[in-house]
């Protein structure tokens, strides 16, 4: 292997392993503000579904 080509992936496997409790804090948040953006819709689709399957088998 070329040793740039190894440096730039040792740089790289440092700067993920830096950055990875922010991106997994960004990622918590983004799904965070979708639940409450859209939690509504989700929770009817939720309760939707429920009832087709309870349909569903209870024929």
């Amino acid at each position: 292997m070329n040793v740039k080509i190894f440096l730039a992936l040792c740089g790289l496997a440092g700067a993920i392993y830096l950055l990875w409790p922010y991106l997994m804090w960004m990622v918590k948040v983004f799904i965070y503000n979708l639940i409450l953006d859209y939690g509504i819709f989700i929770l009817l689709f939720l309760v939707g579904g429920g009832y087709y399957l309870w349909r569903r088998l209870k024929s």
